[in-house]
């Protein structure tokens, strides 16, 4: 194999990584978006007024990642919107009980 044949898969194979590394960050908003999210205060508040007791929040992906506990005691997972705090980031929502 000729030396600009094996320097050409090199820079591909870099390029490919240096996309996967940016790619995989969790949180793919801006910064100026992220200025714009809601404290975990605020985000839990609203939760509770909704009738859900919560146990952790957490980024994931651009949005909150909640898991509450609804009036009943059954466990659930839900996907937040950071700057408004309701449900449907992006329409990911499990029942954990089921």
């Amino acid at each position: 194999m000729k030396l600009s044949t094996i320097s050409a898969l090199c820079a591909v194979a870099l390029t490919a990584v240096v996309i996967n590394a940016g790619a995989s960050n969790d949180d793919y908003r801006s910064p100026d978006a992220r200025a714009q999210w809601l404290s975990k205060q605020q985000i839990e508040a609203k939760l509770n007024e909704m009738g859900y007791q919560v146990r952790r929040l957490k980024a994931d992906d651009g949005c909150i990642e909640a898991y509450v506990t609804d009036g009943n005691g059954a466990r659930a997972e839900m996907y937040l919107d950071p700057t408004t705090g309701m449900p449907g980031c992006g329409g990911k929502y499990e029942d954990r009980d089921s």
